[in-house]
């Protein structure tokens, strides 16, 4: 589970997020996850429709021992820069507090791990 705003690629295999299967494609998807909602939760599909890998996943500069296996769901997250990001710093009051306004996962603006079990 990620809280904050972020977007979402499917890189290969699909994926679920509030209720919606996500497969491999070239554009991102925007999320909005406010720590003061559930948060989005985001698991490897049961779909067994088979979308071919997106062209991305061949040009990420992945480490060797990454394990991209056929049957492994692989997705990617980045921050999403938008308008919300001007009500930020008092102009809205909690604003900063709901969407996690500093960094967190893999130091991006905004993006916070909200269960330690969603690292594995």
């Amino acid at each position: 589970m990620l809280a904050g705003i972020y977007t979402i690629l499917p890189l290969q295999n699909a994926l679920d997020i509030l209720s919606t299967t996500l497969y491999p494609s070239s554009r991102p998807i925007p999320v909005f996850g406010p720590s003061s909602h559930p948060t989005p939760v985001i698991t490897p599909s049961s779909s067994r429709k088979r979308i071919p890998p997106s062209e991305y996943l061949r040009r990420l500069p992945l480490p060797h021992t990454f394990n991209v296996g056929e049957n492994r769901t692989v997705f990617l997250i980045r921050e999403y820069e938008c308008g919300f990001q001007g009500l930020r710093n008092g102009v809205v009051p909690g604003f900063s507090n709901i969407w996690g306004d500093s960094r967190g996962l893999q130091n991006l603006r905004g993006v916070h791990l909200a269960s330690p079990q969603s690292h594995s």
